[in-house]
């Protein structure tokens, strides 16, 4: 439940911010504040300091003590004695279990490296391609020429269509718990995502006109939130294994926890913005906006031969 209601809020809050993108702001009561960048700045900012506010006050933490359904070995937890916990510090522990990930934990990370790969290989630039390639906008255009219009009007655009998908992504968080989960085990459904974000960027690629390429838009969102709650999930029945956990934990100077693990697979998604943001503006430039299509279907392709070979699933779901 809370993995979807992790990937629900995640498309509500990208919906509001495609939609504040989205809204003409030079005519509002906002323009005082400068251009729409600016205004934009100024809101997003007033949103985080709320958002920021609400998360340190709606509740208070409760000291917590460590208990284990495992029993200690000789000192030992999860292969750290205690007299090594005292002198370690988290970000010591961190790196220690990064670098001593159990081969079932080290192929779920690469996956979900794949899969942000394809996602933001494609979404981070989407709005451009609108502009660029729909709406044959140039951004080094005269500010008052109708091609400098036409791309600010795309970018617009595309923040629309970017919305579609943060709403299925809402939606679909809803449809995959219910439905989807109990009829269908997580490596189907990692599957069948990984194939159709491969065929809806393909489809893009051969579209033309906006009202086309909106629906194929909207499918983004189950991608979305499959990322957020599958690998997770996987993660979770891997930590109700006994033998997982203990075997992990027997590695030299790791420490296996669920809530180290979680930022191990959050980390992903970081690192692959990253990764994009190095390279896919060179691949822009030298090939068109179109790239990003191409670079979002082969890293989806990459995932979808990966999970089929690489990626282990717990035994209960061959059962």
């Amino acid at each position: 439940m809370a993995l979807n209601l992790h990937a629900f809020l995640g498309g509500v809050g990208g919906s509001l911010g495609y939609i504040l993108s989205a809204i003409e702001w030079k005519n509002s009561i906002f323009s005082a504040l400068g251009d729409e960048s600016q205004i934009l700045f100024v809101l997003m900012s007033i949103i985080f300091i709320f958002c920021l506010y609400l998360t340190l006050t709606a509740a208070q933490e409760q000291p917590f003590e460590i208990e284990s359904s495992y029993d200690m070995i000789e000192g030992d937890f999860f292969g750290v004695r205690e007299s090594d916990q005292k002198n370690d510090s988290f970000l010591k522990t961190l790196i220690r279990s990064f670098f001593n990930m159990p081969v079932e934990l080290r192929r779920l990370f690469v996956c979900q490296t794949i899969g942000w790969l394809a996602f933001y290989s494609t979404t981070l630039f989407f709005t451009d391609y609108i502009a660029q390639n729909i709406y044959h906008g140039d951004p080094s255009a005269d500010r008052e020429s109708t091609d400098f219009m036409m791309y600010e009007y795309g970018i617009k655009m595309g923040s629309w269509c970017l919305l579609t998908y943060s709403i299925s992504s809402a939606a679909s968080a809803i449809i995959v718990e219910r439905f989807l989960m109990e009829k269908y085990s997580p490596k189907t459904l990692f599957l069948f995502t990984f194939f159709f974000y491969v065929f809806c960027c393909v489809a893009i690629f051969y579209l033309n006109s906006i009202a086309t390429i909106l629906p194929f838009c909207s499918c983004f969102g189950f991608m979305l939130t499959t990322l957020t709650t599958i690998p997770y999930q996987l993660l979770y029945e891997f930590h109700n294994d006994k033998q997982f956990v203990l075997c992990s934990g027997g590695l030299p100077g790791s420490k296996r926890g669920f809530g180290i693990d979680c930022a191990i697979l959050g980390s992903c998604h970081f690192l692959s913005q990253i990764i994009v943001s190095s390279f896919m503006s060179f691949l822009t430039t030298a090939f068109g906006n179109k790239i990003i299509l191409v670079c979002g279907a082969l890293f989806s392709s990459i995932g979808f031969f990966y999970i089929q070979i690489f990626v282990i699933f717990p035994k209960k779901y061959f059962k």
